[in-house]
């Protein structure tokens, strides 16, 4: 295969896996979005609570900054206060993870029966809310078939002395590549689409464990900017939630970059696996970041 033919092969399964993403969200949003809002909104009653309820509507929607623009639209309304959606915001950076976890594992036989069960969903019936939840189901499916794209075109660039040049002299920079990961993950405007994506390039041995850990907190730090951009024009009672979400992140990358190497190899006594040492790492950083600064939503929004 030829050196344009990889790329563009490389590039159709990561326009794939970004359209496929999207369309899962929005069918979520689209057929329980009012529910999910009504959950948001009584969901301030403990820290605790809402991270948890944080943690449950990001899982559904795929996305943490769905979740934040959810959750801004309350503030500019005066219904929820700041700390709790603080609280909320860690829960649902930790539920953005969870769909990553579940595609880090081998689940490329699953494909022909979701396109089934989502295409008759979708046209064998006249109910809105099935034909959105066939509309889910269809998107994860094009996003295992996606990453099956991507982790072919990803075994030919391995070959690439140039590219083990590039990936070696990154691997070297940790901060540079946090902020191609942020940039990547803005661009793309899914943190999920661009942490598989990282998953996919370490399944087939082109990324470090250290090089997959700072893409990782480079997503992560890419997904708060997301709602940031998108809610310039708010009012400030909806931008300090975001802005606070921000702040969670790039305080905790920080901590991470002058630790990363004990982290990757932390992370990789977890499992070895290169796919599932980027699920874990993610997860775990969202993890610490909840475990951490939970207890100190009060202070952060007296801040």
């Amino acid at each position: 295969m030829s050196g344009h033919d990889v790329l563009l092969n490389l590039l159709g399964g990561v326009a794939l896996l970004i359209w496929a993403t999207r369309l899962v969200r929005t069918g979520v949003l689209r057929a329980f979005g009012e529910r999910f809002r009504s959950i948001i909104g009584h969901a301030t009653a403990n820290p605790v609570l809402a991270c948890l309820t944080g943690t449950a509507v990001a899982t559904a929607v795929q996305s943490s900054a769905a979740t934040a623009l959810i959750v801004a639209s309350f503030a500019e309304r005066g219904m929820i206060a700041l700390a709790p959606a603080l609280a909320l915001m860690l829960g649902a950076d930790i539920g953005s993870t969870l769909v990553v976890q579940a595609l880090s594992f081998q689940v490329s036989g699953l494909v022909p029966f979701l396109l089934i069960a989502g295409v008759l969903l979708y046209m064998a019936t006249s109910s809105q809310r099935a034909q959105q939840i066939g509309r889910i189901v269809i998107g994860l499916a094009l996003m295992i078939l996606s990453l099956g794209m991507i982790v072919a075109a990803s075994k030919v660039m391995r070959e690439s002395y140039s590219l083990a040049i590039v990936f070696s002299r990154l691997a070297d920079d940790p901060i540079l590549a946090v902020i191609i990961g942020a940039l990547a993950a803005w661009l793309a405007h899914s943190s999920v689409a661009m942490v598989l994506l990282v998953a996919s390039l370490a399944a087939v041995g082109i990324l470090t464990p250290v090089l997959s850990v700072a893409l990782v907190l480079g997503a992560n730090i890419g997904s708060a900017l997301i709602p940031l951009g998108l809610a310039l024009r708010s009012p400030a009672p909806a931008k300090r939630i975001l802005i606070g979400n921000l702040a969670f992140r790039l305080i905790g990358a920080l901590v991470c970059l002058m630790l990363i190497q004990p982290a990757a190899d932390l992370v990789a006594r977890i499992d070895a696996d290169p796919a599932r040492l980027v699920a874990n790492a993610h997860t775990a950083f969202n993890l610490v970041l909840a475990l951490g600064f939970l207890p100190l939503t009060g202070v952060a929004a007296r801040l």
